[in-house]
């Protein structure tokens, strides 16, 4: 649960869609460049861009799962936290301004992805003001954009007090007038991000990863997969119970890997691959000169005919 529209409650589902776009994009910039070399994870909100990239990803996961969990109780409000959800705002309207900027002088630019989830937002929407204000899906005019993007935000941020932590390098007592003066709560600032360990960090990574509907890595931040040894393909995502059916089998290799870089999806796998199995002899599944050069032509012809398959 959080404080949106000054009440206690999840997102929908179209709001939720906004805030996924801008969490896929921060994540995966802070995953790509850990130590903001680059600065592509950088958001502008400066209490969330000083944290180091381990704390970005778990603030991210703590306050996304409360977003979309009616069992996580609302946190209190403190600068981090909010800190944090005007980073996953700035991240989406980031994303969107790509958009725009793509789709600059191409009649039939093919993405719409960002306008159509600040739109849906606004599906249930019954203001005679803000349904004026709703552009259509293909405007490119960044401003008519923005003004909804505001109208949006403002659901989640009713002030900027996450933008004031720099008060906390002042004078106590400067720090203690500031903040009456504001009517900001004393422990507003004090509230930390979580400092994860490597071990927890797979728990976030998890999080995350359900978040986004993406592969889960186990409790040990590995890929769970099977090895066909007869196609020499790596299958993956692999659920425990797919795992487990094929225990018995001398071709089937239980193995993980440390990214999420199968060659190709179990279904994929089990429609065109799998009959092979099936039919092969069991006792040529020990290793073998031959077999090592079998597989390797066979592995060969499998990629081939998935690239085939494949819609890039």
């Amino acid at each position: 649960m959080w404080i949106i529209d000054c009440q206690e409650r999840v997102l929908t589902n179209d709001e939720w869609d906004c805030i996924r776009i801008g969490l896929e994009s921060l994540r995966d910039y802070i995953l790509e460049d850990p130590d903001d070399d680059y600065g592509f994870a950088m958001t502008g909100v400066q209490v969330f861009d000083r944290l180091t990239s381990s704390q970005k990803l778990a603030i991210l996961a703590e306050t996304c799962e409360a977003l979309t969990s009616e069992e996580v109780a609302a946190p209190k409000l403190t600068a981090v936290n909010e800190g944090t959800v005007a980073a996953l705002l700035q991240s989406f309207w980031n994303q969107l301004v790509v958009e725009l900027d793509m789709c600059e002088g191409v009649d039939d630019y093919p993405f719409l992805e960002c306008r159509r989830a600040l739109l849906s937002a606004f599906a249930d929407e019954d203001d005679p003001d803000t349904l004026d204000m709703l552009p259509e899906e293909h405007e490119t005019d960044s401003e008519m954009w923005h003004d909804l993007f505001s109208l949006f935000e403002s659901r989640f941020l009713v002030d900027t007090d996450y933008a004031m932590a720099g008060m906390l390098d002042v004078p106590m007592e400067k720090a203690e007038e500031l903040k009456a003066i504001m009517g900001i709560d004393d422990e507003y600032f004090v509230g930390i991000a979580p400092d994860p360990t490597d071990r927890q960090m797979h728990k976030v990574n998890q999080k995350l990863a359900k978040l986004l509907d993406l592969p889960c890595p186990d409790d040990d931040g590995r890929f769970p997969v099977i090895y066909d040894r007869y196609t020499g393909l790596n299958v993956g995502p692999c659920t425990s119970q797919e795992i487990a059916s094929w225990a018995n089998n001398p071709w089937i290799q239980s193995t993980t890997l440390e990214y999420p870089s199968w060659d190709c999806e179990y279904s994929v796998w089990q429609a065109n691959f799998m009959k092979a199995l099936l039919v092969g002899d069991p006792t040529g599944a020990d290793e073998s000169p031959d077999l090592v050069v079998q597989r390797e032509h066979r592995r060969q012809a499998a990629l081939d005919s998935i690239g085939r398959w494949s819609d890039f």
